[in-house]
């Protein structure tokens, strides 16, 4: 099977990696020359230039370009591709991502009737039976093309799900429509790297880029990894307000090692002390304190389904000027089930922000599923289960359906329980929570 036109790739020489929405904004790049090679590879980075290769014409802007990649080797299942170029100066960049489907879908006969179209309904990951999807309004017809169909996936865990569509006609038979896969997430991930050598040589730099090894050098022992590594940085110079100050380090190639926003010459409008929240029945308490505040006017209390992407739920009016610890609170009478996220936006009298922390209440009540949080989950997750559901047995499934983990419940009334799955390789799995009336599923990724 080949996965043949990927059409719309642009690359550009001055900036060869494309940024995703959730990181920290790069500095302009200076000119770097024509992009002279291409290369891509599925799922697990090769290293630069292991990679299988694109034919390309060199060029600074390359518009568009059709290639075929060989995917019949690889598991009938969800991958991602990836696809990098290197310019005239030897930099390599990520270019572009795509997550596809390797799984055939055998082609349905026609009918040997033609009758109106009566119904039609999506799910996504986990078949409710014939009927008992998420109706979708539609007119009735033969045909329905141009179709536009609101998705509901607020609720839905970070990772790959499936979404599958189907109908019914007036003959009562029903057929798949459609199926297609799609990644809840607001940034790309990227594959884990090679390993990697020792880094040789790091350099910071403020705002703006002045070019690889053209940064203030930075003294340290050489290693393949480098923690609590003190910096003193000059800021002679700097004009007074907010700056970003950029950290790389070169092995092979160079790569942004760390970037932060500060203030500097002015006063900090708010000095925290801390930020907490705790659910109270259906509402949310939010309480913080802070040690001083000048010129402080407001703080804007924000909220998130997925840790992300943030909404105003409300402000409260801030101190001004004070030398002394200031408590406040904020109550909300709006959780969702599942875990909830908040933040405050600290604004002061001149309309310059920040942010604090950010906090998360869970919420799981007797009308509610079992939570599992967080997801996608690196060692240990913590499973919520309501009052009604008493469960006794969880089981964890690989890709290919095996039980890979399991664990028993001695108390079916327990509110939570610690889920210990460092042991299970990187992928994604289905978790089975077993209780004495019946039984929920929990997709989750294991990084």
């Amino acid at each position: 099977m080949i996965m043949k036109t990927i059409a719309g790739l642009c690359l550009t020489a001055g900036i060869i990696c494309s940024a995703a929405t959730a990181q920290t904004p790069y500095p302009l790049a200076t000119d770097r020359g024509n992009i002279v090679y291409l290369e891509y590879f599925i799922d697990n980075d090769p290293g630069p230039g292991n990679g299988i290769s694109i034919p390309v014409t060199p060029g600074k802007d390359i518009a568009s370009i059709n290639f075929d990649a060989n995917i019949s080797a690889i598991p009938k299942s969800w991958h991602r591709l990836y696809i990098r170029a290197r310019n005239a100066e030897g930099g390599w960049g990520l270019c572009t991502y795509a997550l596809f489907d390797n799984v055939v879908i055998p082609a349905y006969p026609n009918a040997s009737s033609v009758a109106n179209l009566e119904e039609m309904e999506y799910y996504i990951d986990n078949d409710p039976g014939m009927g008992n999807g998420i109706k979708i309004p539609l007119p009735a017809s033969t045909d329905q093309n141009n179709l536009t169909i609101p998705v509901e996936i607020s609720n839905l865990t970070g990772g790959i799900h499936r979404l599958v569509i189907r109908s019914r006609n007036s003959l009562n038979q029903w057929s798949l429509t459609h199926i297609s896969i799609f990644e809840n997430a607001a940034s790309k991930p990227y594959p884990a790297a090679v390993t990697a050598g020792p880094v040789t040589e790091m350099e910071y730099f403020f705002d703006t880029d002045p070019g690889f090894g053209n940064g203030q050098p930075i003294s340290f022992t050489g290693a393949p990894d480098i923690n609590q590594l003190s910096l003193n940085a000059d800021i002679a110079g700097l004009t007074e307000g907010q700056h970003m100050l950029y950290l790389r380090s070169r092995s092979f190639p160079w790569s942004l090692t760390m970037a932060v926003n500060f203030n500097y010459g002015t006063s900090l409008p708010v000095t925290w002390l801390y930020v907490r929240g705790e659910r109270r029945q259906q509402l949310a308490l939010i309480n913080w304190a802070t040690a001083q505040e000048f010129d402080s006017d407001k703080f804007i209390v924000e909220y998130s389904r997925d840790g992300r992407e943030y909404i105003s739920i409300g402000e409260v009016a801030a101190a001004g000027n004070s030398s002394s610890s200031r408590k406040y609170e904020f109550t909300w009478n709006g959780l969702q089930p599942g875990v909830n996220y908040f933040r405050l936006k600290q604004i002061d009298k001149n309309g310059n922000f920040s942010y604090s922390g950010i906090i998360s209440i869970p919420f799981v009540d007797r009308n509610t599923a079992p939570v599992l949080m967080p997801n996608p989950v690196d060692k240990n997750a913590t499973l919520l289960l309501p009052p009604s559901f008493e469960a006794t047995h969880l089981l964890v499934f690989d890709a290919a359906g095996r039980t890979v983990w399991q664990q028993s419940i001695a108390n079916s009334n327990s509110s939570h329980q610690l889920l210990q799955l460092g042991s299970l390789q990187k992928g994604i799995y289905v978790l089975q929570v077993k209780g004495k009336a019946g039984h929920h599923t929990i997709r989750f990724v294991k990084n």
